[in-house]
């Protein structure tokens, strides 16, 4: 009776914090369907031609882009963890850094080096060949930078769950007289498909949310459609009803998420696990070595490399005067993005608990209404929150309190996947076993469960931090007053065409989160290797 007593009351605990925050992540919802009810022709301009191209375009960019994500990742991960491939920990590192490049900044170097006045189809033209070099602008443009910087989504939990698989499954298999493909096909994937699902997910979602890189390279999704009718025509309900299309399709790929969720248990029932087993290669460990070394170096280098010349030229040539960047630039975008984390770590808990500790219908709607924000376009989450904190909170109007919950309702799926991912492969027999020795269920929490999903812990709070750093829409319209950061810096050198100083506070953003994100990857590299 104590028991069914204490479930039924961390049940209950648990139930209302994942309502409240569920509740509160879907403000914007609420708004879109609030400006959308008042529109008369909400059926006219629901469905329009273009609506539907614009929704088949969008489509076939999410599937595209998180298709080769996946298939990337797990290429990468395989390679890193079970292969003697040297320098893993650089390459570890190295794959993981495209996360911190901003979509806009990408977009312009992209169009800057590869567009069709770019400086590669110059070359071209000098050497009588262009018409061999394919057209990167629209489709393939936005495709190749939307894959090559949201991969990590996929990598980060890949490679956290295939650390912690247990290679004795593979090596029964493989003694049974399984070859490699049966043994991935029946073995490693089921196990492995939490992480790619959820990574899968966030990637599908991201490239429904994008507004940089698609407006750049002249490919018409439902985000650039959105902010045309806010910047040009200010017509914030048609703006309303896209983006309620948009929520739709961000459901629906929810709704797939749940459709394929697999089993419910991945953990080992052993109390030690085989770490994966290491191929020697011979003669190949460089030329696979150079292998991975081309993804991040497509998602890193060139990005660096344009800004770095845009940076000297402008140096060289006289354009360059003064940097208006000042140490309190710098302060408030670390000092926002670190508020961000925590509070987004804070609010994901209830909600991956809750999921994972008592799966059922309540509990996967509350999680699934989280993962919403994260494909919207963030100004329509900011511009919610600014009719939300006017008419109903105004004393906490433009301040960083809205700012920070802005940034908690963007990427709160981020922290949940993490931390979710990892909850699922926690042996339930560990917290059973301190429960049976009269450890209530709180201290189990704390001294069993909090030490196994750490890692995780680690790489969704590093993930939201880095995400924060260099999110753009949603800081221009919910930041204080006297409040400048890296990413505002940017845009406002960039949108005036000074590129050269632009250049200086985009290089800066991307130094401040590399060392982070070595630091974490190394970090949970031992943590992992140790658990």
């Amino acid at each position: 009776m104590i028991k069914f007593r204490n479930i039924n009351i961390n049940y209950y605990w648990l139930s209302a914090l994942s309502t409240i925050v569920a509740t509160a992540v879907s403000i914007p919802i609420i708004y879109l369907i609030f400006r959308a009810i008042n529109a008369e022709n909400f059926v006219e301009l629901l469905f329009r031609e273009r609506v539907f191209w614009i929704i088949i375009r969008s489509i076939i960019l999410i599937l595209f882009v998180t298709s080769f994500s996946i298939v990337i990742s797990y290429l990468l991960c395989h390679f890193l963890i079970k292969t003697n491939v040297p320098f893993k920990k650089f390459l570890t590192v190295f794959c993981c850094l495209p996360i911190v490049i901003p979509s806009y900044v990408y977009g312009m170097v992209f169009v800057d080096l590869l567009g069709p006045k770019g400086k590669l189809n110059k070359i071209l033209s000098n050497l009588n060949i262009t018409d061999y070099f394919p057209d990167l602008y629209g489709f393939w443009g936005a495709a190749i930078v939307l894959t090559f910087l949201s991969y990590p989504y996929v990598f980060l939990p890949l490679r956290a769950a295939m650390l912690r698989l247990d290679s004795s499954f593979e090596d029964a298999s493989r003694s049974l007289g399984r070859g490699r493909f049966k043994t991935f096909f029946y073995i490693s994937l089921p196990l492995l498909f939490p992480a790619i699902r959820s990574g899968g997910i966030l990637v599908a979602l991201y490239t429904l949310s994008d507004f940089g890189a698609v407006a750049l390279l002249r490919y018409e999704t439902f985000t650039w459609a959105i902010m045309t009718q806010y910047e040009t025509g200010f017509n914030r309900i048609a703006a309303a009803i896209l983006s309620l299309v948009l929520v739709i399709i961000a459901i629906s790929l929810l709704g797939l998420d749940s459709l394929f969720s697999g089993p419910k248990n991945y953990h080992s029932s052993s109390s030690s696990l085989k770490s994966p087993s290491v191929e020697i290669l011979s003669s190949k460990r460089w030329l696979i070595f150079i292998g991975i070394c081309i993804v991040p170096f497509i998602g890193v280098v060139i990005p660096f490399i344009g800004l770095l010349y845009w940076l000297l030229r402008g140096i060289f040539i006289g354009q360059v005067f003064s940097f208006n960047l000042s140490f309190s630039t710098i302060f408030n975008s670390l000092y926002v993005s670190a508020l961000a984390s925590i509070f987004t770590l804070i609010i994901a808990i209830p909600i991956a608990f809750f999921a994972v500790k008592h799966k059922g219908k309540f509990s996967l709607i509350l999680e699934k209404i989280s993962y919403i924000g994260f494909g919207l376009p963030a100004i329509v989450v900011a511009l919610s929150l600014v009719y939300f904190s006017i008419n109903f909170a105004f004393p906490i109007y433009q301040t960083i309190f809205v700012l920070t919950f802005g940034y908690g309702v963007l990427f709160l799926p981020v922290a949940v996947s993490a931390l979710k991912t990892t909850l699922m492969q926690v042996n339930q027999n560990l917290e059973d076993a301190s429960r049976g020795l009269g450890i209530g269920y709180w201290v189990t929490m704390w001294r069993i469960t909090i030490p196994l999903i750490m890692p995780s812990v680690l790489a969704g709070g590093l993930l939201v931090f880095l995400l924060t750093l260099k999110e753009l829409p949603l800081t221009m319209i919910l930041s204080p007053l006297n409040f400048d950061s890296l990413a505002l810096k940017v845009w406002g050198y960039a949108s005036e065409a000074f590129f050269a100083e632009a250049a200086l506070p985009a290089l800066i953003l991307i130094l401040l989160s590399g060392p982070a994100s070595a630091y974490l990857v190394l970090k949970r590299n031992d943590i992992e290797m140790s658990t």
